[in-house]
This record gives C-alpha cells, structure tokens and sequence, in this order.
C-alpha cells in the first residue's frame, strides 16, 4: 500500500510539472529580441511572440517551431517561410521593398494546421504572395492580398483540404488563385479582383470547393455579374436571395455555385469613391449606375446603398442626405 500510494504521488508530481511547463511564455519584439528570428530561434513550441511595429524590412523570417505570432501596430517585413505544423499568424503586414523582386511573402512549406489571420500583404510586383506547397489543412482568413504580377495572388502546389474565406484578393496581371495539383481545398466569402487575368489559373488535377452552400453562399467576383431574380438552392423559386442565379464556372471541376451579388462583409457607404468625402464626384458615380439591377452591364453593387437589388431614388436619398459630409 505504501509502495502504491508512493508511485501515485510520484506520477502526479510528475504530471503537475509537465502541466507548468506546457504553459506558453509570451516574448516581446524588440523588448525580449530585437529581431523577430531571434525571437524564435528562442522560444518553445507554444510560445506567443508579440511583434511591436513599424518596420522589419530586414527580415526574412524562417519559422520551425508551434509558435503563435502576433503582429501589434502593423508591424511590415519581407517574408515568413513556415516549415512547423501548427504555426499562427496574426496582423502583420507584408510589403517588398524596391529591388526585391521574385518575393513570395508567406510560404506554408510541407506543414498543416496553420493559420494565418488578418495579414496586408502588398506590393510584390513579379512573384506570388502567399504560397502553399504540399501543406493541408491550413486556414487563410480575413486578409487582403493585392498587387501580383504573373504567378498569383496565393498560389497552391500539391495542397489539399485547406480552407480560404473571408479575404480580399486582387491581382494585376496574374491570376487571383493559381492551383497546381491541389484539391478538395474549400473557398468561400472571399472578394476576388482581377484585371489583366482570369481569376483562377488551374494546372493539373484540381478539384474544390467554391462556396459554402446555400444560403452562406460563395465568394465575390469582379468579372461576374448574374441576375438576381430566383432564390433557393436551385436558384428556381422567386425573389432574390443576393445571390446570382447563375454559376461562377472555372472549369468542370471547379465551380462556384453560390456567387455573391455583393462583396461579402461590406457596409455600404455613400462616399462611393472613397474620397473621404460625399460630393458632386459620388453623384456621378451613382448616375452611371441609376436603374441598374444585377446582371445589368451598368449594375455597380457599391451604389445600391440599401441593398435592394436596385439602384434608384432610395440610394440617391441616402447620398443626399449625407451630401457635404466627411466619411467617415
């Protein structure tokens, strides 16, 4: 009995140590380290790292460890190249500087459930923004992606079942989403923008998902304008839904059904031009668009201020009544 009650409290002593030392230490950059790359070399899987701004163009910043990341006050560096499962990171901002062309601002390499939240990523003229190469079940969510040229906004090599919603993404000369090899990665509310390119480029075997059912619905895209007449999980019964009547098709396998009438998450505001101020400039904008409804070539989803699915006097009274106003 001695013997027993012995090794009980042996093992609980144990298992009470190895609860203190699961407990994560938060490190501060440049407080702790001065460097973000120090400060991971230096910390243990688990650990939070908070990253104080403005600057960090210096860094190229290699990540090996579950550590969390957590950009403060908009930190901006090159590059992050994760190669650790179960990394996380949070609102930082990625901009090239001149002279660094080819940059590729977050790199998902071999890994899985990783996150990455709330990231500006701008600026990369000649390169991707975010690449996934042989990662799965990894998240982007509720960033902004913009200014790529040739290979994609966030590019995907042989990844699969990774999920990517709530984003905006835009690309000047490439595609918004390029997919190499990589399927049953999901879609969804995002806001895609091209304007020299298709929105997808897919190469070899790629099937996903590009909505989140009926009634979530899918994503955003500035080249597709549907009616919206019908409503319902066949777009067959009357009244509009918000939803276009019609598929968003990238090709057989690959096919939105659920396109948003208007940018998910977007709060309308009568400075349609965003110039900080409602004038004579909004006016225009409006009257380009009055008596549109979607699928309409002139139908500007920005202008419907009361979402109604129609552009017409009941905008122009909200425009007027905030006429003269900074915004916001």
């Amino acid at each position: 009995m001695l013997a027993m009650l012995l090794l009980i409290f042996m093992l609980t002593l144990a298992f009470n140590i190895q609860l203190i030392k699961a407990e994560p230490t938060t490190i501060i950059v440049p407080d702790d380290y001065p460097t973000i790359q120090e400060a991971v070399n230096a910390a243990s899987p688990g650990d939070i790292i908070y990253v104080y701004g403005p600057y960090y163009y210096e860094e190229e910043v290699i990540v090996n460890k579950s550590v969390s990341l957590i950009g403060r006050f908009g930190p901006e560096l090159i590059s992050i190249d994760v190669v650790a499962n179960d990394v996380y990171i949070q609102g930082f901002g990625f901009r090239t500087p001149w002279g660094f062309p080819y940059g590729r601002a977050i790199v998902l390499n071999g890994v899985s459930g990783c996150e990455i939240l709330k990231v500006i990523v701008s600026g990369i003229d000649e390169g991707p923004g975010i690449v996934l190469t042989d990662a799965s079940n990894n998240v982007i969510a509720n960033s902004w992606v913009w200014g790529f040229i040739w290979d994609g906004a966030i590019v995907f090599e042989r990844s699969s079942n990774n999920t990517i919603f709530g984003n905006t993404i835009e690309a000047n000369y490439g595609p918004s989403i390029y997919l190499d090899d990589s399927s049953d990665n999901k879609f969804f509310h995002n806001q895609f923008y091209v304007y020299e390119a298709r929105q997808v480029e897919v190469i070899g075997r790629s099937k996903n998902v590009w909505d989140d059912g009926y009634p979530s619905g899918g994503n955003y895209w500035s080249d597709h304008n549907p009616p919206d007449t019908y409503s319902g999980p066949y777009q067959n019964e009357s009244g509009s839904d918000k939803i276009g009547d019609t598929s968003y098709i990238i090709d057989a396998d690959n096919i939105d059904r659920y396109p948003l009438i208007y940018p998910f998450g977007y709060v309308p505001s009568p400075d349609l031009n965003n110039d900080g101020v409602i004038d004579i400039l909004d006016l225009v904008t409006f009257a380009l668009a009055y008596g549109s409804i979607p699928g309409i070539p002139i139908w500007n989803p920005y202008v419907d201020l009361n979402q109604d699915s129609t552009i017409d006097i009941f905008d122009l009274v909200i425009i007027a009544v905030n006429y003269g106003k900074t915004y916001p």
